[in-house]
């Protein structure tokens, strides 16, 4: 398994549940909390099936590296030299990284994305309910005015 996080370019650590209270923080609304929790639990069990699918790929694979090789026939349609063998194996796991990282730094820009959104929407709710107490106190005084 160890190898197949290794081969998507995933840490261990990705696929660790972390429940909804971990995102429950002082200042944080419940909405956004609730948001962050089901966000970061879809991406983390999407994961976790890329992670079992290559594990599936890695333990149907008898070696990986500079051991022999075991490629199927029906994918190649010929035998291949160990040597080749590694060398294709070793292509495509390089490949795989690749996609691997250039998905997470998608995720990540995504990631980033939201969060500046969900930003957004919470200081133009704030300074939406400020307005409204300005307007509230600037009514209060100017009645406290008009009695006096």
């Amino acid at each position: 398994s160890v190898e197949a996080l290794a081969r998507i370019g995933m840490l261990v650590d990705e696929l660790v549940y972390r429940p909804l209270q971990l995102y429950m923080q002082q200042g944080v609304p419940q909405e956004v909390a609730e948001l962050r929790f089901q966000h970061t639990e879809a991406r983390r069990r999407t994961k976790l099936e890329n992670a079992q699918h290559e594990w599936k790929v890695v333990a149907r694979e008898p070696a990986f590296g500079g051991r022999r090789l075991s490629v199927s026939r029906e994918f190649t349609g010929v035998s291949m030299d160990t040597s080749r063998a590694a060398e294709e194996a070793f292509e495509e796991h390089q490949r795989k990284q690749m996609e691997a990282l250039k998905r997470k730094q998608k995720e990540g820009i995504e990631d980033m994305l939201l969060t500046e959104f969900k930003d957004q929407k919470m200081r133009e709710l704030t300074e939406q309910k400020m307005q409204i107490q300005r307007n509230k106190d600037a009514e209060l005084e100017r009645k406290k005015r008009q009695k006096a």
